[in-house]
């Protein structure tokens, strides 16, 4: 999709998934390394994961796609639209991983629960971990304002440089 030659013309529909694909690899790399920092067993349990697959998943496969996005594509033209689809797919994946994941899986076990996909979610009350989902979203939508801030910024660029080729 992110080839197509009409993705992020004007009123183009794929602008909007590309921004929250933006948002969500943002909130992915954020929250990713600040608990890895913190303690990598939050994050891998008692797993290792090879460092280049490390940097690979949670750093240079998002920056190239927000390059991709900002830059090549320019899709951060509805945030408001894509505030409200980055809501959708939180509350879908909260339903997933409470409703679904957990009761069907006995690991990784917590002090709280088992079955959540991450080991620090099971160590969490119910109240905390919707907190903690309500304050995910409210990052996503800092992100959400900051990547169409980004993005205004690009495209001011652009615009400045089309007017004065000499620069």
């Amino acid at each position: 999709m992110m080839r197509t030659a009409r993705y992020g013309a004007l009123g183009d529909p794929g602008a909007v998934f590309g921004s929250v694909v933006a948002v969500l690899n943002a909130l992915v790399v954020a929250s990713y390394w600040r608990l890895y920092f913190t303690d990598p067993a939050l994050v891998n349990g008692d797993t290792q994961i090879a460092g280049y697959r490390e940097y690979y998943l949670h750093l240079a496969g998002p920056v190239l796609q927000w390059i991709d996005v900002l830059f090549l594509k320019r899709a951060f033209r509805f945030p408001l639209c894509t505030a409200v689809w980055l809501g959708a797919l939180v509350v879908i994946y909260v339903l997933w991983a409470e409703v679904l994941v957990a009761p069907l899986n006995l690991t990784p076990v917590g002090t709280v629960t088992s079955g959540l996909p991450y080991p620090f979610l099971n160590d969490m009350p119910l109240a905390a971990r919707l907190r903690f989902y309500g304050l995910t979203y409210a990052s996503g939508v800092v992100f959400v304002g900051l990547f169409w801030a980004a993005a205004r910024l690009v495209a001011c660029s652009s615009l400045s440089r089309d007017r004065n080729p000499e620069r």
